[in-house]
């Protein structure tokens, strides 16, 4: 048994041999050979597992900013020149913040993976010889895998049973149509498209059911063996976008005035090391070095929090999306209504009720093995008496394209008919013409008799909801029709059920031409869609001995009636799409109901615009003209699977952020190209790991708690950008002027950094800082040019009380070069501390409330540096004592301070509004 990277070809191995290769058999591995493997190869991931290399790395990571880098280096220099206390202080002070942004990170890591635990994706394995649930990381070579509809496949494999199973591998061939399995023997050259007998990891179930021999598991999959050889990424978010502008922006204005201090400061002849490292110094303390780390630790706050309210994030950028979503899609079912689909009425083409379509409907729904729905789980909850006295022989399962479910069907107590597999269409079509002639003749042989199961009303055992008001007239013996032969039967969309029938039945057994009856089917489907109902159809034939079915056999059937289904408003749906609309998130439903169904929830729920499009509307348009009349509509009916996608992209190509939630199979792609994929813990495995996020319920209300939660992270993070960038860039001018004119640097190398990290400590609790209604009110997408305003006109505000501080130390107190340097360091450090408590808001700093870590830590800082320079060691890092009165003056420059920004503030936005 190997699981090296050379590739087993297993195609071509029959199941006997397959087993042998990965020394496994039919009744699965034991429990104590699946955890050998496990240690053994490692987990089923394309993931490094070992978490000490990725914290390793992550640590390593904190010093790739290059300025970084020249400063350990300059400092390593500064070592060798014997200058080895300045070395070590700017070595801590680095070392410290690194350290600081090291631990915020991995600690935002672990709780993201921690949430993550909670979504994780199960498959179902042969262990112990019994069928277990386990995560697909857990799955290894050997295992035994069950597959049904909505299954991702977990690893690559060997198929050694199927029943009608579909598999989409787009992700391999780039084909939209899913590809038929059939267990099966290859050449070792096939292809991997032709590879009928195979499956791979990163495909999905679309329809059937399969047992899967697994072969090759992680990194030695297909899958894992295209991501070693590409190195495509996710495509960056907006906000990350904007962050790299705004970061090459910075960077660039820091390398000039870098540039700029460092000649002037050698020109006039001040000591070239010293200048050096005081550039460099600079130049960090001028970057946000900790924005990384501030935007890591603001999305996993935002992460957990949003956990409280029921949203699982799974990529933490989409956050910053999901806030600023400026249009919902979704379909009703479950979001709109209950979700909890209820029948509430069989009936045939005149309208009258009609048990033998609930009991053909529920025979179908329950009897069939492929992936249950609301709907079938609803139709198989009405209990029939004698019910299991049915079996299933055969199953062609739902699918997309056909919107139907064929079942064949025989009584037990029959005996099981040996024929030919290979029955050919012809003669089935003859035995069905037959049983139309047969079924009129046992309609009039027992019209007067009592032993049929649907007049029988001792032997039926419904629901209240079918107790009332059934006809007792129905004369269709289907004891007769089951006794004679196997039964196929259809349920599923009513155009694609009427599209294969060429016969209709009414309770009393009377058949007829469907062309002769198609106006009244279509009027009474009409009606019950336009009173709300969820309407399948239901259809029939006799099929004889066969017991092999194929699509082709869906023909010449008999229509029996419909069957509807309701799904009531949610409680308090009116109020929750109230508060959306008040949060400016438009809410689309993109439903395959028909349009008057869609119409008529729309209006239940009290959406404002309920006007309607089919997919045959939008198949008909261009895309330019799609694109043009998209924003219109409110409820897309009728539509398609892969119309989602398209009338996502329709939107984003608009401006809009369009969030998409889904829960089925055909909802896959849209939540792949919206800007916020959703789905729902209920979901098929497909669409949970395709989603972004993840709601424990499927609930607007959810939605919008996880909406605000995004807005306040998005709020948070721009806090930080706004106090960096103003702080940082009033600096800038500061250092340039106070070095032209001083004949000594404005501050040492040491007490630059210093000064960072002082500033960034507070801002390592702005994650938890309290945010305005104004900032939750509405969507707000990264804006460049007002981070440019907003930087140039607080930055200047900033550096015109700094040259106050260079004023009042140089001519009032006529501070040496240490004094002049502790007073600036103590007044830079308090006016940026306190400053953030102003301009994290657009009100007044009086009215809004910060958070209590941001208020304490903020006041904390501005005492210690205060009292920093009374300190023992203050001489090591270059302070000594400043005279008392100074503190007084720093008071009235930092109050100043506060209230011309506040005063600036209030213009500012309100220049903008005017603009």
């Amino acid at each position: 048994m190997s699981n090296s990277k050379s590739k087993i070809p297993f195609w071509t191995f029959d199941r006997k041999n397959a087993l042998n290769q990965v020394k496994s058999s039919f009744s699965g591995l034991s429990s104590q050979e699946s955890s050998y493997r496990l240690d053994k190869f490692g987990p089923n991931t394309l993931k490094n597992d070992k978490k000490t290399q990725s914290d390793f790395l992550l640590f390593i990571n904190q010093f790739k900013n290059p300025i970084t880098l020249i400063l350990l280096f300059a400092a390593s220099l500064s070592f060798f020149l014997q200058d080895t206390t300045n070395s070590i202080i700017i070595l801590l002070i680095i070392l410290f913040s690194t350290i600081l942004g090291f631990w915020q990170e991995k600690s935002a890591g672990d709780a993201v993976n921690e949430l993550l635990n909670l979504i994780k994706v199960k498959t179902t394995v042969l262990r112990d010889e019994k069928k277990e649930e386990i995560f697909v990381e857990e799955v290894v070579m050997g295992d035994i895998v069950f597959l049904s509809a909505g299954d991702i496949i977990p690893a690559d494999g060997l198929i050694i049973e199927e029943d009608e199973l579909f598999i989409d591998e787009a992700t391999f061939t780039g084909e939209t149509f899913p590809v038929e399995k059939k267990i099966g023997v290859l050449d070792k050259d096939t292809p991997l498209n032709k590879r009928i007998n195979s499956v791979f990891m990163g495909s999905h179930v679309v329809s059937g059911t399969g047992t899967v021999l697994i072969i090759s598991t992680g990194k030695n999959t297909e899958l894992g063996n295209i991501s070693e050889k590409l190195s495509s990424k996710i495509p960056l978010t907006d906000f990350e976008i904007g962050i790299k502008r705004f970061g090459a922006l910075l960077m660039e204005i820091t390398l000039i005035m870098v540039i700029f201090l460092f000649a002037v400061n050698v020109l006039l002849n001040k000591p070239f090391f010293d200048s050096l490292l005081f550039t460099l110094a600079l130049a960090v303390g001028l970057t946000p070095q900790l924005l990384p780390a501030i935007i890591s630790v603001n999305l996993a706050k935002g992460a957990k929090q949003m956990a409280k309210k029921k949203v699982i994030v799974k990529r933490l950028n989409s956050i910053e999306n999901f806030g600023n979503m400026t249009v919902m899609c979704s379909d009703k079912t479950g979001t709109l209504t209950e979700g909890k689909v209820e029948v509430d009425n069989t009936l045939d083409y005149l309208g009258n009720n009609s048990e033998m379509v609930l009991k053909l409907a529920k025979i179908n729904a329950t009897l069939q093995q492929g992936f249950k729905n609301p709907i079938d789980n609803a139709i198989s909850n009405i209990e029939l008496e004698e019910f299991e006295k049915y079996v299933r022989v055969d199953e062609i399962p739902y699918d997309f394209i056909r919107k139907r479910l064929s079942l064949l069907v025989r009584l037990k107590s029959k005996k099981k008919i040996n024929n030919n597999l290979n029955t050919n269409t012809n003669t089935n079509t003859n035995t069905n013409t037959n049983t139309n002639t047969n079924t009129n003749t046992n309609t009039n042989t027992n019209t007067n008799t009592n032993t049929n199961d649907f007049n029988n009303n001792s032997s039926n055992n419904l629901n209240n909801k079918f107790s009332n008001g059934l006809n007792n007239t129905d004369n269709i013996n289907d004891q007769n029709i089951f006794e004679k032969s196997n039964i196929l039967i259809t349920k599923g969309a009513v155009i694609e059920v009427l599209s294969i029938c060429s016969h209709a039945v009414n309770n009393e057994g009377k058949i007829v031409d469907i062309s002769t009856v198609i106006d009244q089917i279509n009027a009474l489907y009409n009606k019950l869609s336009s009173e709300g109902f969820r309407t399948l159809a239901v259809a029939y034939k006799d099929f004889g001995s066969a017991s092999v079915i194929n699509r082709d056999d869906e023909s010449q059937m008999i229509f029996t009636g419909f069957i509807s289904l309701f799904d009531p408003p949610k409680e308090g749906i009116k109020d929750t799409i109230f508060d959306l609309n008040n949060l400016e998130v438009e809410l689309k439903v993109i439903t395959g109901d028909n349009a008057l169904i869609a119409k008529n929830m729309a209006k239940k729920v009290g959406m404002n615009n309920n006007k309607v499009i089919t997919g045959n509307d939008i198949q008909n348009m261009s895309d330019a003209a799609f694109v043009h009349n998209v924003s219109k509509y409110s409820v897309f009916a009728e539509i398609e699977p892969n119309q989602k996608e398209r009338i996502i992209l329709a939107l984003k190509s608009t401006g809009k952020v369009v969030g998409y939630m889904g829960d089925g199979i055909n909802d896959v792609s849209a939540i792949h190209s919206a800007d916020v994929g959703l789905s729902v813990n209920t979901a098929v495995d497909v669409a949970k790991e395709a989603a972004d996020m993840v709601l424990l319920d499927k609930d607007l209300e959810v939605l919008i708690e996880g909406i605000k939660e995004g807005r306040r992270t998005f709020a948070n993070t721009q806090k930080y950008i706004f106090m960096a960038t103003s702080a940082n860039f009033g600096n800038m001018f500061s250092m340039a002027g106070a070095s032209i004119f001083l004949p000594f640097l404005p501050l040492l190398p040491k007490q630059v950094l210093l000064t960072n990290l002082m500033t960034d400590i507070p801002s390592m609790t702005l994650p938890s800082d309290n945010v305005d209604d104004e900032w939750i009110k509405h969507p707000r997408g990264w804006d460049l040019s007002f981070i440019k305003k907003f930087m140039i006109v607080f930055g200047i505000l900033s550096s015109v009380f700094d040259y106050i501080t260079f004023g009042v130390l140089i001519f009032l107190f006529k501070a040496s070069e240490v004094e002049f340097q502790t007073g600036w360091f103590i007044e830079s450090v308090v006016s940026a501390t306190l400053i953030v408590l102003v301009i994290r808001t657009r009100k007044s700093f009086t009215k809004s409330k910060p958070s209590k870590y941001l208020a304490f830590f903020s006041i904390s800082i501005a005492l210690f540096v205060m009292i920093l320079p009374y300190i023992p060691f203050a001489s090591i890092l270059g302070f000594k004592p400043v005279p008392p009165i100074f503190y007084l003056v720093l008071l009235s420059i930092v109050v100043f301070y506060i209230v011309s920004a506040e005063i600036t503030k209030r213009w500012f936005y309100k220049s903008l509004n005017s603009s």
